[in-house]
């Protein structure tokens, strides 16, 4: 049982320090849906050597309208140790891009978590803001936002107080946009307000950054 407690710890904090890309940065079309499978994770350093948490999600959207889409994910990873965390959610258009001035969009979801061996459960709203500019006869994306969590839970999963209830952090990612599918990387920084220090794994940031971690993120997602 202390192992398996453990295992959802590490997946908490993994969680808190990673999530995932960005789901949608810019809507489907109207009717059109979409499935995504996503790998990444934050940086870290394990037996002196860098690696890459390879955390996994796989996600269903569709737009209902021109300027709106509703996505649900299942994170595959956390499953496989014995938690549900499941996240729903939408994007919504405030504006297009045109030319230098970018498009806007907001993404408010949630995270729902469910230990499978104690039945702990933990809830966790958030809420993206992004800019974005497309270029290219493919319409292909850059983009840059922040990516915000908010932790209601009051403690850690050990019990511990959390003083931060709004984990802030930021992105910039790029997609290569093809007719029936789409290629996306993400760079992240996260829970720029959390110390990184004396928790489970090693975060990979430069020495004087004592908050936050860095991610790594690849999606791929298929058009239908």
């Amino acid at each position: 049982m202390l192992k398996r407690t453990h295992c959802y710890y590490l997946l908490i904090t993994s969680f808190l320090f990673s999530c995932s890309a960005s789901r949608f940065v810019k809507p489907l079309n109207e009717g059109e849906s979409a499935i995504t499978a996503g790998i990444g994770g934050p940086l870290i350093t394990f037996s002196n050597t860098p690696i890459l948490i390879p955390l996994t999600d796989i996600t269903y959207a569709k737009g209902f309208t021109n300027d709106f889409t509703g996505f649900g994910s299942l994170h595959t990873t956390s499953l496989l140790f014995g938690t549900l965390h499941l996240e729903a959610g939408g994007l919504k258009e405030l504006r297009k891009n045109e030319g230098w001035v970018p498009g806007i969009s907001i993404a408010p979801s949630f995270h729902y978590m469910v230990d499978g061996w104690t039945w702990s459960s933990r809830f966790f709203p958030q809420l993206d803001v992004n800019a974005y500019w497309t270029y290219g006869k493919r319409n292909n994306l850059i983009y840059v936002g922040s990516n915000n969590f908010f932790d209601l839970n009051g403690v850690h999963t050990d019990g511990q107080q959390q003083p931060n209830v709004w984990l802030p952090g930021f992105h910039i990612g790029h997609t290569f946009v093809r007719p029936k599918s789409n290629y996306q990387v993400e760079f992240k920084y996260l829970a720029l307000t959390t110390s990184n220090k004396n928790i489970v794994v090693d975060y990979i940031v430069p020495q004087s950054m004592n908050n936050g971690a860095f991610g790594l993120y690849f999606t791929y997602m298929f058009k239908f």
